[in-house]
């Protein structure tokens, strides 16, 4: 297995507040306290859109996780989504964002099963809660990045995706069991 750490490099939708001056993209990878984005009362499921870098992939993509160092002003609900290319994945939420320190935070898709193709069309995005309580009641993003996992080539996306019937067939072929497999592949 290989991560790679690919990062917001331009601004497709930049509809937070951003604070500190640049774009949108560049307040996110700033590592600069003066610079984020927020979302406030008024920011109402309002989308930040980001484009991202792309790296030289040797396989298949299996799974992303974003990384966003975040606070909020009364523990508000960050939602993230990441576009594989052809469509989005589906959202991840994170949870009481608390008010203090500055916080890191993963959101993790796996089973993905994605190509150079993909990776060079991919994007994340930031969603506002649907309903921010108050004008005070901001959600404020300062860095966030993806770092993204290959499989080798063959090399099942997770036991999950292949579990039961399909280990049984893998077995078979291979003659072996699936626990010898998983380690073969690096995978668990």
């Amino acid at each position: 297995m290989t991560d790679y750490q690919i990062e917001p490099n331009g601004t497709v939708l930049g509809q937070w507040d951003l604070e500190g001056g640049g774009t949108h993209h560049g307040a996110v990878t700033a590592d600069d306290p003066a610079r984020y984005i927020a979302a406030g009362g008024d920011d109402d499921g309002d989308v930040d859109d980001f484009d991202l870098s792309t790296d030289t992939i040797d396989a298949n993509i299996t799974s992303a996780v974003v990384h966003v160092q975040a606070t909020s002003l009364n523990s508000q609900i960050l939602t993230v989504d990441i576009y594989n290319g052809s469509g989005w994945v589906g959202t991840k939420t994170q949870d009481g964002i608390p008010v203090s320190p500055l916080t890191w935070f993963e959101l993790e898709w796996t089973g993905l099963n994605m190509t150079q193709t993909n990776v060079n069309d991919m994007r994340v995005k930031v969603i506002a809660p649907a309903e921010i309580p108050d004008k005070g009641a901001s959600l404020l993003v300062w860095q966030l990045y993806v770092v993204i996992t290959s499989s080798p080539a063959g090399a099942p996306a997770s036991i999950e995706k292949v579990y039961g019937v399909a280990s049984s067939a893998i077995e078979k072929k291979y003659g072996t069991n699936w626990s010898d497999i998983a380690k073969i592949y690096g995978i668990s």
